[in-house]
C-alpha cells in the first residue's frame, strides 16, 4: 500500500498528479488526473451552492446575481470586508453560516 498527499489548487477543475515509486529494484510511474470539486470558489456564472461538506470562507465580494446562494451541505463563514450578493438565499441551519462585523450576505 502507498499513500500520497499532494495540495490540491484553489480552484475546481482537473489536475494531475505524477506517481514514482520504486520496490525490490522495480520502478515505475504513473500520471493520474483528479478532478477536484470545491464548492467554495465563487462561479463566474450559475448558483452559488455549498456542497460536499465544504467548510468556505471568503473575503471579499462574490457577486451571483441573477442567481441564487444555497448552502445545501457544508457551511460558510463570510469574513470582514467580504460579501455575497444574491438574487435568492437559502441557508439550511443556522449553523452552516456565520456573517462577521464588516460582512454581508444580500439576498434580493
Amino acid at each position: 500500500n502507498y499513500n500520497f498527499t499532494f495540495n490540491a489548487p484553489a480552484t475546481a477543475g482537473n489536475s494531475t498528479v505524477k506517481i514514482n515509486a520504486t520496490f525490490a529494484n522495480r520502478s515505475g510511474e504513473k500520471l493520474v488526473t483528479l478532478t477536484i470539486n470545491n464548492s467554495c470558489v465563487c462561479p463566474g456564472a450559475g448558483d452559488f451552492e455549498i456542497t460536499n461538506g465544504d467548510v468556505c470562507e471568503i473575503r471579499t465580494t462574490c457577486d451571483v446575481r441573477p442567481n441564487a446562494f444555497r448552502i445545501l451541505n457544508g457551511k460558510m463563514r463570510i469574513l470582514s470586508g467580504g460579501a455575497i450578493r444574491a438574487d435568492g438565499c437559502f441557508v439550511k441551519d443556522e449553523q452552516s453560516l456565520f456573517v462577521e462585523n464588516g460582512a454581508g450576505l444580500f439576498c434580493g
